[in-house]
C-alpha cells in the first residue's frame, strides 16, 4: 500500500532497527512504519513488528501487521490487524493473512482469514468466509469487496442466523393490529378491497369459487390490521388463494406501521402466507430507514400452523442500505450488495 519503492517512497519506511537478512531476504526491518499517500493525501499507515524485504521481487513479507486507513480528508476510518502480510512496493498492493480483523471507527468489526488491498482501485477484497458484527447485527458471508472505510461492501453470498432482512423490512402484511383489539400477530390476511377507480369484474369459475378482477386504481387492506395495499389493477384467484397486484402507471405500494414496499408487480399467496414482489423492488424500514433495492423479494410470514419462523429471500443482486437505528444526522448507511440474500 503506497505506490513507491521502499527506501525511495514519499515518506519512507522507518525501522527502529535493521540487520542483515539471515536467509534469502535482502534486509530485515524491526518496527517498520510506512505512510501511504496519494496526491499528497495520507491514505494509510502501515506498521509491522518485522518486515523481510526482497529487492528482486520488490516485495516485503510482514509479521504482526497493523494498518490504519484514512478518508480523503485525512480522518481515520478503520484499522486492520493480521498475523502476517505481503506488501508490493511498486504497485502498492498488499495482502493480509491470518486472523485478519478490521474495526471501523464506530466499532463495527469484520473478521476473515485473508484480505487484499489494491492501491490503484483503493479497494479491499477477500474470497474467504467473513463475519461482520455490530451491536444489532451479526452477518456471515463468503467473499466480498469493499472500500477501505468498509461503508460499501459487495458480498458474493450473505448468511445470517436471523433472516437477512428481518430487521430491515419487518414486513408483516397481516401482523399489525389496532391497539384496541386483541393480539392478531400471526393471523392469516383477509384482503378487503376498499375502492376501485374504474371497473370490477367477477367471474364464477364454479359453485363457491369466484375470481375478481379490478382496475383503474385499487385500494385494499388486510381485515383487522393497519396494513394497506394500492395498485393500478388487481386479480383475485379464489381457487389458489392468490391476490395479484400490478403496477402500470404507478408501482404497487404496500404500507404498514413498520415498512413500505414498492414494486412493479406483487403477488400474495394467502394459503402459504407468502408475498412475492418483482421488478424495481424498494422496501424501506420506517423505523430505521434501512432500504432494500432489487429485482426480486420473497417473504414467508410466520403463521401458526404454517411455519414457526419468518423467512425472506432476495435474489438478482439486491442492494441493502442497512441502518441499525433511525439516523437523523445524515450518516452514511452500511451498504451490502449480494448475489442473493436470505
Amino acid at each position: 500500500m503506497g505506490g513507491v519503492v521502499a527506501g525511495a517512497c514519499e515518506t519512507g519506511i522507518k525501522p527502529t532497527a535493521t540487520i542483515a537478512a539471515p536467509d534469502s531476504a535482502d534486509q530485515v526491518l524491526f518496527g517498520m512504519s510506512h505512510y501511504v499517500t496519494n496526491a499528497g493525501i495520507q491514505r494509510a499507515h502501515v506498521r509491522a513488528d518485522t518486515a523481510y524485504l526482497y529487492s528482486p521481487a520488490q516485495t516485503s513479507e510482514l509479521r504482526n501487521v497493523h494498518i490504519t486507513f484514512y478518508d480523503p480528508r485525512g480522518a481515520e476510518t478503520s484499522t486492520l490487524t493480521s498475523q502476517e502480510g505481503t506488501y508490493h512496493w511498486r504497485g502498492g498492493d498488499m495482502e493480509a493473512r491470518g486472523n485478519v480483523v478490521v474495526v471501523r471507527t464506530d466499532g463495527a468489526t469484520l473478521r476473515t482469514e485473508v484480505i487484499r488491498y489494491s492501491q490503484a482501485r483503493n479497494q479491499v477484497s477477500s474470497d474467504k468466509p467473513f463475519v461482520f458484527d455490530e451491536p444489532t447485527r451479526h452477518i456471515k458471508g463468503q467473499g466480498f469487496t469493499a472500500d477501505p472505510a468498509f461503508k460499501i461492501v459487495t458480498a458474493r453470498q450473505v448468511h445470517s442466523p436471523e433472516p437477512m432482512m428481518a430487521t430491515v423490512l419487518l414486513f408483516a402484511l397481516a401482523q399489525q393490529q389496532p391497539a384496541s383489539r386483541a393480539d392478531t400477530s400471526g393471523r392469516p390476511c383477509k384482503v378487503i378491497i376498499d375502492s376501485v377507480g374504474r371497473q370490477t369484474q367477477q367471474v364464477e369459475v364454479r359453485a363457491g369459487e369466484t375470481n375478481v378482477f379490478a382496475g383503474g386504481g385499487v385500494l385494499a387492506h388486510c381485515d383487522g390490521t393497519s396494513s394497506t395495499l394500492a395498485s393500478d389493477s388487481v386479480a383475485w384467484f379464489a381457487g389458489v388463494g392468490r391476490f395479484d397486484m400490478i403496477g402500470q402507471r404507478n408501482p404497487v405500494h404496500i404500507r404498514d406501521t413498520a415498512i413500505t414496499l414498492d414494486a412493479t408487480t406483487a403477488a400474495y399467496f394467502l394459503r402459504q402466507e407468502r408475498l412475492e414482489a418483482h421488478k424495481n423492488v424498494v422496501a424501506v424500514n420506517r423505523n430505521s430507514g434501512s432500504v432494500l433495492r432489487g429485482p426480486n423479494l420473497t417473504y414467508y410470514r410466520a403463521v401458526k400452523g404454517v411455519r414457526d419462523t419468518l423467512e425472506m429471500y432476495a435474489s438478482g443482486r439486491p442492494t441493502i442500505e442497512y441502518r441499525a437505528t433511525a439516523d437523523t444526522g445524515g450518516g452514511e448507511p452500511y451498504v451490502i450488495v449480494a448475489d442473493r440474500a436470505r
